[in-house]
């Protein structure tokens, strides 16, 4: 289901039960009950009892469609239960894990699972406890080097992972555990890659250059998101140009652009709106100006309007309209205002002033700013 999704179209599923050693382990109050569907589906071999003898795997078996990866979890915790003293793991644990020879009823889980499923195959959880007590000392039995040395030593060797050739990975426990029951007042450690244990973690990475050919190994700064300015001994580790990690440019712009886009968003409201309010203004204006029918009966104007001698008028284009003004050689005595074909005022005529003189200083004026 996450997989039809575009948000999860890199997610990969994995199916990893615990190795089926000890199974059906023991008989509690979460064990199947005879007569249930629960306890049918247990019972793989059809004996009408759950003993070793059915596949610790088949009934959780979720189907083909959902699996991506098929995986195992493997530990060594002690020779054997209760797992208080430290002990050296079988030197074969890991592959008889897989192919199923420790168990009774031989279930092949990577035969089964892997090879005939074609599914790619993990240990998805694996490590050797050492066992310590609280104040740090440790209990009897063999040092951390050894026991850890001898369980990875399993799997880091070229001709198991060559007959595993399915097997893509290899998930290490880096945990110190706090013990509980039987193991009350220990500490679990299975942490192999600590570097304040240097002993063996030197001891792992000499083991592992020995077979690093099988191995594809990632980008330390795949995942880095912290930028760090390049140095000449760093490179160009989290640098603008490099390559690993997330670069400030990028980090920048995911910053920058959405508040960039947002103003600008808002500048062009606030612009659509004051233009929309202009030709609201301009729509009201043409509605409460007079009509041409409301000038007076003597033509001087629109009727009841005053002009302010004082105005400065631009753009006036003179022109004689006969004796209906009196211009004197010093004064203006009437100006006649008109609107335009669109209702506003202004423009070349948007006012015109009226001589009736002959020999006027305003006359043959060209039409520029006069100032009454």
């Amino acid at each position: 289901m996450l997989r039809s999704s575009n948000e999860a179209n890199l997610t990969a599923l994995v199916w990893a039960p615990y190795e089926g050693t000890g199974y059906p382990f023991g008989n509690d109050t979460y064990s199947a009950k005879p007569g249930t569907a629960n306890f049918e589906a247990l019972d793989t071999n059809r004996d009408k009892q759950l003993t070793a003898a059915d596949d610790p795997y088949k009934a959780f078996w979720p189907g083909d469609e959902h699996v991506d990866w098929v995986g195992l979890t493997v530990y060594h915790r002690g020779a054997a239960y209760p797992w208080v003293n430290n002990s050296i793991p079988n030197g074969t644990y890991v592959q008889d894990v897989l192919v199923g020879t420790r168990l009774a009823s031989r279930s092949n889980f990577y035969n089964e699972y892997s090879i005939n499923r074609g599914k790619p195959m993990m240990i998805a959880e694996t490590g050797a406890v050492h066992h310590l007590r609280l104040d740090g000392s440790t209990t009897p039995g063999p040092d951390a080097v050894t026991i850890k040395q001898t369980w990875w030593r399993q799997y880091l060797n070229a001709t198991f992972l060559s007959e595993f050739s399915q097997l893509k990975m290899i998930c290490l426990y880096e945990v110190i555990d706090v013990g509980v029951r039987d193991e009350d007042g220990l500490l679990l450690d299975f942490q192999v890659a600590n570097q304040t244990k240097a002993d063996v973690l030197n001891s792992f990475l000499e083991d592992l250059e020995t077979v690093q050919e099988s191995f594809v190994w990632a980008r330390a700064t795949a995942n880095d998101t912290t930028w760090e300015p390049p140095t000449s001994q760093g490179g160009d580790r989290g640098s603008d140009s490099g390559d690993g990690g997330v670069t400030r440019a990028a980090l920048s712009a995911v910053v920058i652009f959405p508040i960039v886009v947002v103003a600008g968003l808002a500048s062009f409201a606030v612009w659509k709106r004051r233009r929309m309010q202009a030709a609201g203004d301009l729509e009201e204006r043409r509605t409460e100006s007079p009509s041409p029918s409301s000038r007076d009966s003597r033509g001087k104007g629109w009727a009841d309007e005053e002009v302010d001698d004082s105005a400065t008028i631009v753009n006036v284009e003179l022109e004689e309209v006969g004796d209906r003004s009196v211009v004197g050689e010093d004064e203006i005595e009437e100006i006649r205002t008109s609107r335009l074909s669109d209702g506003s005022m202004g423009g070349r005529d948007g006012l015109q002033v009226v001589p009736a003189v002959e020999g006027s200083p305003w006359r043959d004026a060209d039409p520029e700013t006069i100032t009454l």
